[in-house]
């Protein structure tokens, strides 16, 4: 009877003029935990919390490029939604949110590949955001607790899903401001390839090929990011001991 009443007093809820609310509450919710845990990886020297306000910002800005490009993109080579998905999507949006790190780049505070990840996790996180309330408002056209839903699967994973991607390309940035790399973009096949594995593991109808895909590709982007910190995470600790801090 318990349940009944709950499950009836949520639909009333959701379905109501808090539904949106509850849809913001969310994407916000998650969002506020992928930033925390990357922001708390630098130990040594952490980020000035403008810096981290501004990157995210970019982040959220970098949504627009992305469409446009996406948009003419389209227009100019008709492609099928396998094909945005797999190929246009990941291109345009690494790109668009890489431009935003290469900005970040020109700041003093950003000294490292450890630098690079957080920035590039910020502006990924800023993307993923307004990514995922747009997915929201098409869902909403289905009903408001489609969009709930959507929202709750998508922000799931966002900690190693645009953060994670634009954190790669950032470490790369990160290790060519410090004269470790020849080129700043030399890592963003990396996220490319990452985002379009994801991409084309959760374009399967299939639910074996489906979970599978998202499984295997969400333990590749796991072990990645725990490399690139770890590794991101000595070169600053031998900083801080020869007293570059």
């Amino acid at each position: 009877m318990l349940e009944t009443m709950l499950s009836s007093f949520f639909t009333d809820w959701a379905n109501g003029p808090y539904g949106w609310t509850l849809v913001v509450l969310i994407a916000l919710f998650f969002t506020l935990l992928t930033v925390i845990f990357y922001y708390t990886r630098d130990k040594y020297e952490p980020e000035p919390i403008s810096n981290i306000v501004k990157a995210f910002l970019f982040g959220v800005l970098s949504v627009i490029p992305a469409i446009i490009l996406s948009l003419i993109v389209i227009q100019i080579v008709p492609v099928n939604q396998f094909a945005l998905a797999i190929i246009i999507a990941p291109v345009v949006e690494e790109f668009c949110k890489g431009w935003m790190v290469v900005h970040m780049s020109h700041d003093d505070a950003f000294d490292g590949p450890l630098d690079g990840i957080i920035y590039g996790a910020m502006i990924g996180s800023g993307f993923a955001t307004i990514e995922n309330l747009i997915y929201a408002l098409a869902a909403s056209l289905t009903g408001i607790e489609s969009s709930i839903q959507l929202t709750i699967i998508r922000s799931i994973p966002q900690a190693i899903g645009h953060p994670l991607y634009t954190g790669i390309f950032g470490a790369g940035i990160g290790a060519y401001k410090v004269g470790l790399s020849l080129n700043q973009y030399q890592h963003i096949w990396r996220s490319i390839l990452l985002h379009a594995g994801w991409n084309t593991s959760a374009s399967f109808i299939n639910p074996a090929t489906f979970f599978g895909g998202l499984i295997t590709i969400a333990t590749i982007s796991i072990y990645i990011l725990r490399k690139e910190l770890r590794d991101a995470l000595r070169l600053d600790k031998a900083a801080l001991d020869n007293g570059y801090y």
